[in-house]
């Protein structure tokens, strides 16, 4: 039986990985229809009911999550709480699942660091899990609080302990990615590594070259012309794109809790009326779903989805010249909508 090249392995595994986002990015538009229709379905019964003693039962912060998590990871986290009953064990706490979650983050971040592409698939698929318990500390928490409603616990001790186990948890795919780039730095001619790997005609050289990440030796290197990115170039980048999701986690936070303050809470200066009708905006909707997609945490996973297909450097390139505007255009827009909120509604704050 003739062995399988690396190379054909890593073509089949792009094209399921093509047809899956595919699939998710479908899954995601329905749920996201879905959702929009059970808003306008609310907004319609509390019109027809008059009902001024809630809001909305949908929160800023459910609208803000991201897709990964709102569509996925908390019903899968609330049906297990249901089905197993974890939050009635004694001995399950957030604080333990969110200790959980950060020890598997810095397990992800050591294979982040791996030279085999196999590894860092297998970090991808175990930060997800990391993703699914950051959910899960929560459910567990509003569970035991006989509560539904997501909110942030703006200034609580829960809230800080989860919000570093967060950063600290996402920085760790950072630093793996730091030393295994340190260790052997990007191509800026990687078109030249093809061209060596073609002329391997021994199948089990050729994998350990292509198994390895452009690992290959320095003579190899100067004998085809391959040239790296200096280690302070990329530590730059990888530095660079570090505060741009930190940035973006500040600036969710931010609208998170502007928004939940200006329409998520019943303030006696303000008519629940007059909230649930400015709730409902297309434009307020609209402003609040542009955090699903540019948040944090969709960002982590797009960076996971990119170390999966090995095109982890191109994303940080293109992160370079794209995220700054992004967030100016996102966070301009979203603050001029709430300065027009409050003065539609009369307050400053």
């Amino acid at each position: 039986m003739g062995k399988v090249k690396h190379g054909d392995h890593n073509a089949a595994v792009t094209n399921y990985g093509f047809y899956a986002i595919f699939g998710l990015v479908t899954y995601f538009i329905w749920c996201d229809l879905s959702f929009f229709g059970e808003l306008t379905a609310e907004k319609t019964s509390e019109l027809r009911l008059k009902n001024s003693t809630l809001v909305s039962r949908n929160t800023i912060k459910l609208r803000m999550l991201d897709h990964f998590g709102h569509y996925i990871f908390l019903p899968f986290c609330r049906w297990a709480n249901e089905f197993f009953l974890i939050s009635k064990y004694p001995w399950v706490t957030p604080n333990l699942v969110t200790a959980m979650h950060f020890c598997l983050a810095i397990f992800c971040g050591r294979l982040f660091a791996s030279s085999l592409l196999t590894l860092r698939r297998i970090a991808v698929i175990l930060f997800e899990v990391r993703s699914l318990l950051d959910i899960l500390d929560g459910v567990i928490y509003r569970a035991q609080a006989k509560s539904n409603t997501v909110l942030s616990g703006w200034g609580t001790y829960g809230y800080i302990i989860d919000g570093m186990a967060d950063t600290l948890g996402g920085l760790f795919i950072m630093l793996g990615t730091l030393y295994r780039f340190n260790k052997y730095p990007p191509l800026k001619n990687p078109d030249n590594l093809s061209k060596v790997k073609s002329r391997h005609k021994d199948i089990e050289a050729n994998d350990r070259l292509l198994m390895s990440d452009d690992s290959c030796s320095e003579e190899v290197e100067e004998a085809y012309g391959i040239k790296r990115y200096s280690r302070k170039h990329v530590n730059l980048v990888v530095l660079f794109f570090t505060l741009t999701v930190i940035m973006r986690s500040a600036l969710w936070d931010h609208f998170n809790h502007n928004y939940h303050n200006l329409l998520g809470i019943r303030r006696p200066d303000i008519s629940p009326e007059k909230q649930a009708e400015v709730l409902n905006y297309g434009s307020t909707w609209f402003c609040i779903w542009l955090w699903k997609v540019h948040n944090a945490d969709a960002f982590l996973h797009y960076t996971l989805i990119a170390i999966f297909f090995n095109k982890l450097w191109r994303y940080l390139k293109f992160n370079l010249y794209a995220t700054i505007p992004n967030m100016i255009i996102v966070g301009l827009i979203c603050q001029f909508h709430l300065m027009q909120m409050r003065s539609l509604l009369g307050v400053s704050q």
